[in-house]
C-alpha cells in the first residue's frame, strides 16, 4: 500500500510541472484516489489473470482465481432467465436450460394395441368320441409369483439421426388432453393390471400387477402352439416429446432427440384412461379369425386392430408358424421337465415352475412387430413428422421392440403354477422340458430334443416290486451343485437334460420316493432303480 502511494505522489508532482491542465488533472485524480480510498477497495496491479476476460455461457460469470491466476466460471442464481427468455438457470449448470412446452412441441400416438404378454400353452388332451378331457387337462396359471415382465422400445419408429429417451418416472399418473379432447395418463397408474418402469435410457418395462392373473389351459395332444396366447393392450398411448437444447450459440432451438413415454388413453374400448384395456387372443384366431367370438370381435374392431395389425403378432412367437428348434438365445431351459403319457383315471398333479435356468442369459435377444395407429390433432401441422420413420402417409405404423427384461432374467424370482394332466391314449407320449422365455417372463414347453444345447446326462427307470414301472413318480438329480427336477413315465422311464457335458463315470445324488441313491451320470445305459 506504501508503495503505490509513492507512486501516486510521483504521478501528480508530474502533472504540476504541466501547467494548468496538467493541475486539473492532478485535481481530479486526487479526488477520485481520495474517494477510492474512502471506500475501502485496495488496487492491486497489474491484475493476476490474464485478459481479454473469456467469454461466458448463458448462465455463467466469470470470476478470477488469484491464486492460480485462471478465470474460473461460475453458475448464476437460479431463476434467472437466459437465452432471450427462451430459457431458464437452475443454479448449478452454467449453460441455459432451454424450456420445453409440452403443447408446443408434444405429439400424442394412439397405436391399436401394445402387446403385453405372451403365453405358451402347455401340454394338451383332445378330446374324441371316447374320451372326454375335462378334468384331466393341464393348465398354467401366472399370479401373485410373476409379473410377465417385457421391456419394450419404440426406436425403430424414428429416423436414424434421433436420439429417443424415456421418461415414465418424471410424470408418472400425470393427465394431457390432444387437441380433440381425449385424455392420456402418463405411465399405466397403480389402479391398473399393468405397470410401466424406465428401464435404461430408452426402454420401458411393463409388469402384470401382483394381483392380476392369467391362466392358460393346454390345447390338444402334445404342444398345441395355436392355442399360444398374445395378450393385448387396447388403450396404449405413446407420448412424444421433440425438445430444445441450447446451441452453445445463445439459442434455444429443437434437436433431433425425443423423449417418449408410453400411457393409457380414452380412447379404449372402457372410454378411460385409468384402467388396461385387455384383450387375449390365440395364434390360432390370428390365423382364422373367424374362429374368434363376435364379442371378441367386434372389441378389436373398435379398438382399430385390423387383420394386418394381428398377423404381425405371429412374429413374436416362433413357433406360430411352426418353428422345429427352440432358439437358445431367447428360450433357456430351466431345471423343470416330466414325463406326458396317457393313463387310466388320470389326475392332474401340481408343482410350482420357476425360472432357476440353465446356462448363460443373453441380453441381445429381442424381437419387432408393426402396428398402425391414430395420432393427436395438430400432428400433421407440427415439426414431430420429420423426426419420425413412419414410411407412407397412408400406411403409418409404429415399431415396438420386445427386449430382454434384466429384472425377470433373475433367477429364482418368477413363478407360475403348473397342473399337468395326461394326453389321449391315442398319444404316444414324451418328456417335456421346461424353458424360459427372457422376452417376455414366461414358460414355453417343448421337447428337450428341440433344443441343441440339452443332452441328457442321467436316464433311469423306476420299478415297483412287482415290476411294474412306477409312473408319475417325483425325481430329483443332483449334480454338479445344480438340482434338476423331473417326473417319470408311464412305463417308469426318466431322463434328466442339461446345457452341461457329464463326465463319464461321475457321480451323481437322486432322490425318489424319500430316499437318497448315488447314481453314475453320463453313461448311456440307464440306470434301473426299484422302489416301493
Amino acid at each position: 500500500m506504501t508503495h503505490l502511494i509513492r507512486i501516486f505522489s510521483s504521478a501528480l508532482a508530474t502533472l504540476g510541472r504541466l501547467g494548468t491542465q496538467g493541475q486539473q488533472l492532478r485535481l481530479l485524480a486526487t479526488l477520485s484516489v481520495s474517494a477510492l480510498l474512502s471506500t475501502g477497495v485496495v488496487w492491486a496491479f497489474p491484475p493476476r489473470c490474464p485478459v481479454p476476460v473469456p467469454r461466458s455461457h448463458a448462465c455463467g460469470t466469470m470470476v478470477c482465481d488469484q491464486t492460480n491466476k485462471i478465470w474460473l466460471e461460475q453458475a448464476l442464481p437460479a431463476g434467472q432467465s437466459c437465452n432471450h427468455g427462451q430459457g431458464t438457470c437452475d443454479g448449478a449448470e452454467v449453460t441455459c436450460q432451454c424450456t420445453n412446452s409440452l403443447d408446443a412441441h408434444t405429439v400424442i400416438l394412439y397405436p391399436h394395441f401394445l402387446v403385453v404378454g405372451l403365453l405358451y400353452a402347455p401340454p394338451g388332451c383332445t378330446t374324441s368320441a371316447t374320451l372326454t378331457c375335462t378334468g384331466a387337462t393341464s393348465s398354467v396359471t401366472y399370479s401373485n409369483g410373476s409379473t410377465l415382465q417385457t421391456t419394450t422400445s419404440v426406436s425403430g419408429s424414428f429416423s436414424s439421426d434421433v436420439k429417443e429417451s424415456t421418461n415414465v418416472s418424471a410424470t408418472p399418473g400425470v393427465e394431457i388432453k390432444d387437441l380433440g379432447g381425449f385424455a392420456v395418463k402418463i405411465g399405466f397408474g397403480t389402479d391398473s393390471d399393468f405397470t410401466t418402469t424406465d428401464t435404461s435410457t430408452s426402454t420401458v418395462t411393463v409388469s402384470k400387477s401382483a394381483s392380476t392373473t392369467f391362466t392358460l389351459p393346454g390345447g390338444n395332444d402334445g404342444i398345441d402352439h395355436s392355442q399360444d396366447t398374445f395378450i393385448l393392450l387396447l388403450n396404449p398411448a405413446v407420448v412424444v416429446t421433440e425438445l430444445q437444447e441450447d446451441t452453445g450459440k445463445g439459442v434455444c432451438s429443437l434437436v433431433r432427440r425425443v423423449e417418449w413415454t408410453p400411457g393409457l388413453s380414452n380412447k379404449g374400448p372402457t372410454h378411460s384412461d385409468s384402467t388396461a384395456d385387455l384383450q387375449q387372443i390365440t395364434v390360432a384366431e390370428v390365423l382364422d379369425p373367424s374362429l374368434m367370438d363376435a364379442h371378441k370381435t367386434q372389441v378389436l374392431k373398435n379398438a382399430g386392430a385390423t387383420p394386418e395389425d394381428l398377423k404381425a403378432l405371429l412374429a413374436l412367437d416362433p413357433f406360430a408358424t411352426g418353428a422345429s428348434n427352440v432358439d437358445t438365445t431367447r428360450f433357456l431351459p430351466t431345471m423343470d421337465s416330466f414325463g406326458y403319457d396317457a393313463r387310466s383315471n388320470c389326475a392332474t398333479s401340481s408343482q410350482t415352475l420357476s425360472n432357476i435356468y440353465q446356462g448363460t442369459l443373453n441380453d441381445t435377444a429381442a424381437t419387432s412387430y408393426s402396428v398402425t395407429f391414430s395420432e393427436s390433432q395438430g400432428f400433421t401441422t407440427t415439426v414431430l413428422p420429420t423426426i419420425f420413420n413412419f414410411g407412407s402417409q397412408v400406411d403409418r405404423k409404429t415399431t415396438f421392440t420386445n427386449s430382454v427384461s434384466q429384472s425377470t432374467s433373475n433367477q429364482s424370482t418368477q413363478t407360475a403354477t403348473f397342473l399337468l394332466g395326461c394326453p389321449s391314449p391315442a398319444f404316444p407320449g414324451a418328456t417335456v422340458q421346461v424353458f424360459w422365455d427372457t422376452l417376455f417372463g414366461s414358460f414355453m414347453f417343448a421337447s428337450p430334443t428341440l433344443s441343441p444345447r440339452l443332452r441328457p446326462i442321467q436316464t433311469g427307470r423306476l420299478l415297483h416290486a412287482t415290476g411294474q414301472g412306477a409312473a408319475r413318480e417325483p425325481v430329483v438329480l443332483k449334480y454338479h451343485g445344480k438340482v434338476y427336477r423331473t417326473t417319470s413315465r408311464s412305463d417308469g422311464s426318466y431322463a434328466f437334460y442339461s446345457v452341461d457335458r457329464a463326465a463319464p463315470g461321475s457321480s451323481a445324488s437322486l432322490v425318489v420316493a424319500g430316499r437318497t441313491r448315488v447314481v453314475t451320470a453320463g453313461q448311456p445305459a440307464p440306470t434301473v432303480i426299484r422302489i416301493p
